[in-house]
């Protein structure tokens, strides 16, 4: 319902499974998004063994389209990475499914950061600032 999206005086609250948090991690992971999960941020802060790379697979974009993805690395201290891919990418059975995806996104420095907009039918990259 609509009513679960805002607080008793009437102001709109951000769902929690919007947002993906990622703490820095000693082995690499791949993470599926969701349709719904919308913002990634990833915190790896120095601390012993947080140096593997996440690879982060985007949602299929026409179950996206119309949505908007924001991704995020703050306090990239230690050498950890966020890799973005299309939906597919890789997978055994799936293909690529977005049209003229133009390389898969490595945000591994401080403050990187990129969003991604569906069409429904390819990716569109509304803003890189990943140095």
């Amino acid at each position: 319902m609509l009513q679960d999206n805002f607080d008793g005086a009437g102001d709109q609250i951000p769902s929690p499974k919007k947002t993906l948090n990622l703490p820095g991690i000693a082995v690499a992971t791949e993470v599926q998004l969701e349709v719904y999960q919308q913002v990634v941020i990833l915190r790896n802060e120095l601390t012993s063994g947080n140096d593997a790379d996440y690879t982060i697979r985007m949602p299929n974009v026409t179950e996206a389209k119309g949505r908007t993805y924001n991704f995020h690395l703050l306090e990239q201290a230690g050498d950890g990475a966020m890799l973005v891919t299309p939906w597919g990418s890789g997978q055994v059975g799936a293909t690529d499914e977005s049209e003229d995806w133009p390389g898969d996104y490595d945000l591994n420095l401080d403050n990187d950061h990129l969003t991604l907009y569906s069409t429904g039918v390819a990716w569109i990259e509304v803003n890189n600032s990943i140095t």
